[in-house]
């Protein structure tokens, strides 16, 4: 079984019932660093505190800011 919390952190500790999902590469520290879903890769970069700070794949980019108080 697949376990989603946010941002994009998944438990991966049971086979995958979902068949696109084929492919998670983790850090040590337990961040997500890429991820396939069928035939496209989706990329992601993490700051120094942990939090997710790009999601990319060809083409696209996603960038996540946060203010002072997170």
């Amino acid at each position: 079984m697949w376990t989603y919390t946010e941002p994009f952190l998944v438990d991966y500790s049971e086979p995958a019932k979902r068949s696109d999902l084929s492919h998670v590469q983790k850090h040590t520290d337990g961040n997500m660093l890429s991820r396939r879903e069928g035939t496209v890769t989706y990329t992601h970069t993490w700051d120094a505190e942990n939090r997710l700070k790009t999601v990319s794949t060809t083409g696209h980019s996603v960038a996540y800011t946060y203010d002072a108080d997170s």
